[in-house]
């Protein structure tokens, strides 16, 4: 509980801080899609296993959270969508998906956080288990070959 606790704070510390250095409306917006593609990874691990409507679900609120972002920073006028920086609504979705995959991905593999985003002592997938990763079998090595008695050992 205190490292979820610690968790927030620092995403709120970095936040302030992000929103506090920035000055113009699309820097808002970025900083605060950095924020969201840092926060989401441990949001999608409380999503239920959806299969392949994960990859769905990942990219709308990936999406969805760079939408926000510009319309937050004041970048994304509602009533105006004809004059909407499309091109700067796609960077914010391609950053946001980005950072929540490399966070996703560092933070799953690596021994020392694998608990903070994935079930606690979860057992292994058993090999043999439907959707398991298929077992690639490594041919043992060749036996060596015997020393020849005519050459004398180095």
């Amino acid at each position: 509980m205190f490292r979820r606790l610690l968790l927030i704070g620092v995403v709120l510390v970095a936040w302030v801080v992000n929103i506090a250095a920035s000055g113009t409306s699309q820097e808002n917006a970025i900083a605060i899609a950095t924020i969201a593609g840092l926060v989401l990874p441990f949001l999608f691990k409380l999503v239920p296993a959806a299969g392949h409507y994960m990859i769905a679900i990942i990219v709308t609120v990936s999406f969805l959270a760079a939408a926000g972002a510009m319309v937050l920073s004041g970048d994304l006028d509602l009533t105006r969508l004809q004059q909407a920086n499309t091109t700067a609504l796609l960077g914010l979705f391609m950053e946001v998906y980005g950072l929540g995959q490399f966070v996703y991905s560092v933070l799953t593999q690596h021994p020392a956080t694998v608990n903070a985003v994935s079930e606690p002592n979860a057992p292994p997938i058993p090999p043999d288990a439907p959707g398991a990763p298929p077992v690639i079998p490594v041919p043992a090595p060749a036996p060596a070959a015997p020393a020849d008695p005519a050459v004398p050992a180095a």
